[in-house]
């Protein structure tokens, strides 16, 4: 079954160890940056939620969502300003074509019973 869990100290490392296609690597940053960058947006006074996707205990990409703005955004979009964005989906190259990333994007793997966004 398709969950998201919370990146923690526990479990950093299966996202760490998750790559895309060489090809691909022009088109989203390395979870290590994206993590990095959900750290400095919390301690810029922003929220950013990064996860991983998992099917049953298999790591098989990462989801990461912001919500709002932060103190180093210059020129957000009006549509960032309390609104939740997507910043970063990716699926393992190990795992791509089987429905994973649509499936991580459906509206009730969101709800804030299940990620405890707040």
């Amino acid at each position: 079954m398709l969950r998201l869990e919370k990146v923690t100290g526990k479990n950093v490392w299966d996202i760490l160890r998750l790559s895309v296609k060489d090809e691909q690597k022009s088109f989203v940053a390395a979870n290590d940056i994206s993590i990095i960058e959900a750290y400095t947006s919390i301690t810029g006074n922003g929220y950013a939620y990064p996860f991983g996707i998992y099917d049953n205990d298999i790591a098989v990409g990462f989801l990461m969502i912001g919500y709002d703005t932060d103190d180093y955004w210059e020129n957000p979009p009006e549509i960032a300003k309390n609104n939740y964005n997507i910043w970063r989906l990716m699926i393992d190259k190990n795992y791509q074509h089987k429905g994973y990333g649509k499936a991580a994007l459906r509206p009730e793997k969101w709800t804030k019973k299940k990620l405890l966004l707040f």
